[in-house]
């Protein structure tokens, strides 16, 4: 580990252990129908065994990178198609860690009339769609499921982006250091 990484370790902790407080948004969200209005839409899709399947013994798989990168790019670019008005304005933005990406909606209306879940059924399967056919050249398959997350403010979206890059960095710490043979597969730290 480098002397950032040491010095960066309490900030990690800090933001990994907002967990509880992400879960309950998350379990409050999945009880909605639609998007409240001047709220913020996070979409989190997960690929399902993705990670143990394609990067389980390596911290970076250039092919996995390139399939999900440009997976991600393409149902970006569809959906946004599909916006009725203000399409330059949907999506806030795509982060992208390991096998997750979480899409960020702004708070204009979209195709989607605002509704949880065909947004998120429809994000998880477009991505699917994507990461499978961009995948065949490379034996790669896979697909993803989702969850909405509903947050009143940016504030709300910076953090929740702080705290799922800390759980990242988190776990490729943990990978890191069980490549090199230090922690055996079933060690964990700070989870």
């Amino acid at each position: 580990m480098g002397t950032n990484t040491v010095k960066e370790l309490p900030l990690i902790k800090e933001l990994c252990a907002q967990r509880p407080l992400f879960e309950n948004i998350e379990k409050q969200s999945a009880a909605l129908i639609t998007t409240p209005p001047q709220h913020y839409l996070i979409v989190r899709l997960d690929g399902i065994g993705l990670s143990k399947k394609y990067l389980k013994d390596s911290l970076v798989n250039k092919e996995f990178k390139e399939i999900m990168t440009q997976a991600i790019q393409e149902t970006y670019c569809v959906l946004h198609r599909q916006s009725k008005s203000n399409a330059k304005q949907v999506f806030l933005g795509a982060v992208m860690a390991s096998d997750e990406v979480s899409f960020i909606f702004n708070t204009s209306d979209n195709y989607f009339d605002k509704r949880l879940f065909k947004t998120v059924t429809t994000l998880a399967s477009t991505l699917s769609c994507f990461f499978t056919r961009d995948g065949v050249k490379y034996l790669m398959m896979g697909s993803f499921d989702g969850r909405p997350l509903v947050v009143e403010n940016l504030q709300q979206v910076n953090d929740y982006i702080a705290h799922r890059l800390a759980i990242y960095c988190r776990n490729t710490m943990v990978k890191t250091l069980r490549l090199d043979g230090v922690l055996k597969w079933s060690s964990k730290i700070g989870h």
